[in-house]
């Protein structure tokens, strides 16, 4: 098992997932529920699905954020550029694990694995 560690961007995204169910409460009272849930389901079924099969996901194209149209796509984007020249050095690969409606976009190396980002479905793109 490869032990999987979050990054301060996968945890803003999170917040700002967060922050959306909170902002919709009030329109879709189950949104905390739906909250609740999204972390239940991170903590006990995602994050140990990806510790023991790291390589579940599928393979995800950086080219993909390259030609994103928000600053914070690129920003991004350049992030995972700028750190390839070490992650070519250590093999390892940008995946994508896509759930029932989340997909989490995260790195594995030959000795564990980081997450990224984490996007809703109906979000075009990372960011």
């Amino acid at each position: 098992m490869k032990p999987v560690f979050i990054t301060q961007a996968f945890r803003l995204a999170f917040q700002a997932q967060a922050d959306h169910f909170f902002a919709v409460q009030t329109l879709h009272p189950d949104a905390g529920s739906r909250l609740q849930k999204l972390a239940d389901d991170l903590f006990e079924r995602i994050i140990p699905s990806i510790e023991r099969t790291p390589g579940i996901g599928r393979l995800f194209q950086v080219s993909q954020l390259r030609d994103a149209n928000s600053s914070e796509q690129q920003q991004e984007a350049q992030l995972l550029e700028s750190l390839m020249p070490d992650l070519a050095k250590s093999a390892a690969v940008v995946r994508e694990y896509v759930d029932r409606q989340f997909t989490i976009l995260y790195v594995v190396t030959p000795d564990q694995t980081y997450l990224i980002n984490i996007k809703h479905h109906k979000q075009s793109q990372y960011g």
